[in-house]
């Protein structure tokens, strides 16, 4: 795989954005593996996550290793019951979050809760992201 960072041969800067929600186990496994990947594909990559993840993850300082990596303000904490409360709360962190960081890519490792709930915005005619 080719290498990005700070700027392809076309000048074209890369800004993404990092998603996950939910902490410990396997989110947290995700993240490990594509957070080094990402840093190296794009000139920034932005990593939104709880302030429990933040707590939790001894690699968190791996991960500030990387010069372009960045954290987006702390997601708030939504139980994973995924209730239809916990499913707004979890779709609003989302669009918090596209919105402070407006990237140029999002992934969302585990964001079923997030998907379905945009996909319910959408379906009422409404788009949360308008205008970026």
């Amino acid at each position: 795989m080719a290498e990005r960072g700070q700027g392809d041969d076309k000048g074209m800067p890369m800004k993404v954005l990092l998603f996950e929600q939910w902490s410990g186990g396997h989110y947290a496994n995700y993240m490990d593996c594509l957070v080094p990947e990402l840093a190296r594909l794009s000139d920034t990559l932005v990593i939104a996550v709880s302030a429990k993840m933040r707590r939790s993850r001894p690699a968190l300082e791996s991960w500030q290793t990387h010069p372009n990596v960045e954290f987006a303000p702390t997601l708030s904490e939504v139980p994973p019951g995924l209730n239809a409360i916990d499913r707004y709360a979890a779709t609003k962190n989302l669009i918090a979050s596209l919105r402070a960081v407006r990237p140029d890519f999002t992934l969302l490792p585990s964001a079923d809760a997030q998907s379905m709930g945009m996909a319910a915005l959408h379906t009422l005619g409404l788009n949360p992201c308008k205008g970026f």
